[in-house]
């Protein structure tokens, strides 16, 4: 059954970290052992509750052994678990300009699209005046003058 990640679970390091081949071989030739003895006697149960009282007793004499094992930094433990070395300085470079939008407390960065559609202004039709076409201000006296001299040519 594999065990859930907890802190507590996460303090232990690994068995072969820092070891060498050799070790690593002995490790390999144990477990390997182990489930050859264990699948010989899943068919006599005695036999198997004998080997699991053995296992259990070893177990007991390793527990009572004095074992220097000393806690694991942090930092160690993510660079065993990513298998790189953390970096000893970081640089964090200040964005390249500064845009908000907005003001207040609601302020964004707005994106370099959203910078170059917003600074253009072409495809965008001005408001201009339906008679005469001019665009700016829109003068209501003249532009009514006009539209009724423009209806009276179109009807003459």
């Amino acid at each position: 059954m594999l065990k859930s990640v907890t802190r507590t679970s996460a303090n232990v390091p690994d068995v072969c970290a820092d070891n060498s081949e050799s070790v690593d071989k002995f490790v390999r030739d144990i477990t390997s052992s182990n489930d050859y003895i264990i699948n010989r006697l899943v068919k006599d149960v005695n036999r198997l509750t004998i080997y699991r009282d053995e296992i259990k007793k070893l177990m007991a004499k390793v527990d009572e052994a004095p074992i220097s094992m000393e806690p694991v930094n942090k930092n160690d433990r993510f660079q065993n678990i990513v298998g790189c070395d953390q970096p000893s300085s970081v640089t964090i470079r200040r964005p390249i300009g500064i845009r908000n939008k907005g003001s207040g407390s609601h302020k964004r960065y707005k994106s370099f699209r959203e910078i170059s559609s917003s600074s253009k202004s072409v495809g965008k039709k001005q408001r201009c005046c339906l008679i005469c076409g001019k665009s700016g201000i829109i003068n209501e006296a003249a532009s009514s003058k006009k539209m009724v001299l423009f209806l009276i040519i179109k009807l003459v």
